[in-house]
């Protein structure tokens, strides 16, 4: 059983994860969008317009800067469809992106996803970045990732799939939300909600 201080930072790092999650929802949409005007950023503005409000707030999230480099990744983005959609979590493993995505985790999480039967004989060849060629090139000991926050992945996975804010999909690859999607997949979810973009 918990003691009350247990419980307590407990609550505080779930606070903490749905703030993170939630932070978009408190950009001034708004306001970003006549900092750009004011400095004659007419083509990043011009980008998110094409968009819905909801994914304006992710992309300024992602690149609020809106610079060149921001502009030429996104200038060619078309939305399938005006709202995210439910993609089924083994098709998105069919993507060879995707798949090397689970294994540039920290070792503890790829091994939950690899064992969860749904998954398992999708991944069963999957190697830990760490444990690669390329993984051991950057100087990578084994079990090693380059991530700030390796647990936030467990952290995630506490909370309800259909709470979650949608992930960005380009081109059948899970571009922005990488944290959500390896969450989906640590609790067993089917679907990932996403939004399906075509370049």
């Amino acid at each position: 059983m918990e003691t009350l201080n247990e419980e307590i930072n407990r609550i505080k790092t779930i606070m903490g994860v749905l703030i993170k999650e939630d932070k978009m929802s408190s950009i001034a949409l708004d306001k970003k969008k006549q900092e750009y005007m004011d400095s004659g950023n007419l083509e990043w503005l011009e980008i998110l317009e094409r968009f819905p409000e909801t994914l304006q707030r992710e992309i300024i999230d992602e690149r609020p800067e809106g610079t060149q480099e921001s502009i030429d990744e996104i200038k060619n983005w078309r939305l399938v469809s005006n709202e995210p959609i439910k993609v089924p979590l083994i098709d998105l493993l069919d993507n060879e992106e995707n798949f090397l995505a689970i294994s540039r985790t920290p070792l503890k999480v790829m091994e939950k996803i690899r064992n969860n039967p749904k998954y398992k004989n999708k991944l069963s060849n999957i190697k830990h970045i760490s444990h690669t060629d390329i993984g051991k090139g950057y100087g990578l000991k084994p079990g090693e990732i380059f991530d700030p926050k390796p647990d936030r992945y467990f952290k995630y996975a506490e909370f309800d799939g259909d709470t979650a804010k949608p992930s960005v999909m380009v081109n059948d690859i899970i571009h922005w939300g990488q944290g959500r999607f390896m969450a989906a997949l640590l609790r067993g979810d089917d679907y990932l909600n996403v939004w399906n973009i075509k370049e």
